[in-house]
């Protein structure tokens, strides 16, 4: 009976302090960006886009297996950098969890906890945690074919945005890469020829392409605007190559992408003012 009144005075006194705590509790966090692709395959119907998504199309004389990535806006950035920045504090609680438990052990069996061996401890240089780029990969291809009049065309509907080429099959263009914008509503069009050098290496031609099908709305296909996006992490283990250079785009100077305008300002620098011809036609 005492244990009994006890409990119900306990619980009386907790009674005002639970608004308070209910008050407290965090916010629920937004939801999860939803990544997700779709192949659109060779059927006769004509294709309806919907105005919410982007679609993109590559273009090659045969059968490849195109890798893309899309890239990170500001906020999709930010929200990135918070997700690494939990992932990686739930690591380090694991890992303290862990290095007490070991020293606990030593002690309770008599032995120096500081001759046991201890997991590496994590820390924001060696955690290993994936890039947007990599938890947004788009694998294109082989099969899946939208077209296969004069080569093999694939295209892809997905979330609207920027987007980076990335690879073909086990080779990726990790020493240098382009990057292109992929409005809602219309449909991006690449030509991609990877071409075999003597040395055995694999660089890949790109070049924003004009396509035509009568199964996609008049108007609705734009050919991809380039831009030198640089160097990337071979963050699959696989052979490294490069895009080639695009005319009017950019070119490599020292093995480094160089916009094409800024190329040409090296090229020809200004003469000094003391040069009778500066100013000259």
């Amino acid at each position: 009976m005492i244990a009994r009144c006890l409990m119900i005075g306990a619980a009386a006194l907790l009674l005002p302090s639970m608004p308070a705590a209910a008050a407290e509790k965090p916010a629920k966090k937004e939801k999860k960006e939803k990544w997700a692709t779709k192949a659109i395959t060779d059927k006769p119907q004509p294709v309806t886009l919907d105005p919410t998504k982007a679609y993109i199309l590559v273009r090659s004389p045969g059968q490849i297996a195109p890798v893309l990535m899309r890239l990170p806006s500001e906020e999709a950035a930010a929200a990135h950098e918070a997700d690494r920045a939990e992932a990686f504090a739930r690591a380090h609680l694991s890992w303290r969890k862990r290095v007490a438990s070991i020293e606990l052990e030593a002690k309770v069996g008599g032995n120096d906890p500081s001759k046991r061996r201890k997991p590496t401890e994590p820390t924001l240089e060696n955690f290993g945690y994936p890039s947007y780029e990599q938890k947004h990969t788009m694998f294109l291809g082989p099969q899946n074919r939208f077209s296969k009049v004069d080569g093999s065309v694939y295209l892809q509907e997905a979330p609207p945005g920027a987007y980076i080429f990335y690879a073909v099959g086990a080779t990726c263009a990790c020493l240098g890469t382009v990057s292109f914008d992929a409005p809602a509503g219309k449909v991006v069009a690449l030509d991609l020829l990877p071409a075999n050098n003597p040395d055995g290496t694999t660089p890949f031609q790109l070049g924003g392409a004009s396509f035509a099908d009568a199964r996609l709305p008049a108007g609705s296909v734009l050919p991809a605007a380039l831009k030198p996006a640089g160097p990337r992490g071979n963050w699959f283990g696989i052979t490294v190559d490069r895009v080639m250079p695009v005319a009017g785009v950019f070119t490599y100077v020292r093995g480094k992408q160089v916009a094409e305008v800024e190329a040409a300002a090296v090229a020809a620098p200004e003469a000094p003012a003391s040069d009778p011809a500066a100013g000259q036609p």
